[in-house]
């Protein structure tokens, strides 16, 4: 059904799913960028949150290879965006994003690492 009604839509509205949200002028290879990145690091936090909650085994791991792709979106996506002078371009409500999501999903990781890095208690 997608292939036959989604995609052609898609295609004629430039693969913006919200136009007019920001700025048509941001370089397409910046809004892959962040928009790729951040629908993986999504992914790899749902995988991770229900292997820790039904205590699979490995779940410890989905959790530093969640850490380790989430970080690694900042990161590029941060660099990208200065690199491409996000601040001039009008950003529409996704200013709150950049300016108070953002910062929270820093601290997460931050305390995420904090916990994966700390040692057990001795008994």
């Amino acid at each position: 059904m997608a292939s036959w009604w989604g995609a052609p839509r898609a295609d004629r509205a430039g693969r913006r799913l919200a136009p007019g949200q920001v700025d048509p002028q941001i370089p397409a290879d910046v809004a892959a960028a962040v928009g790729y990145g951040d629908l993986v690091s999504g992914v790899a936090a749902l995988v991770a949150l229900v292997a820790v909650r039904w205590r699979l085994p490995g779940a410890l791991g989905l959790v530093w290879l969640f850490s380790v792709v989430g970080i690694g979106d900042l990161v590029i996506a941060t660099a990208k965006a200065v690199q491409a002078h996000m601040y001039t371009f009008y950003m529409g409500w996704n200013w709150y994003i950049l300016n108070f999501y953002v910062p929270l999903l820093v601290v997460s990781h931050v305390m995420i690492l904090d916990r994966l890095l700390r040692r057990p208690a001795r008994a």
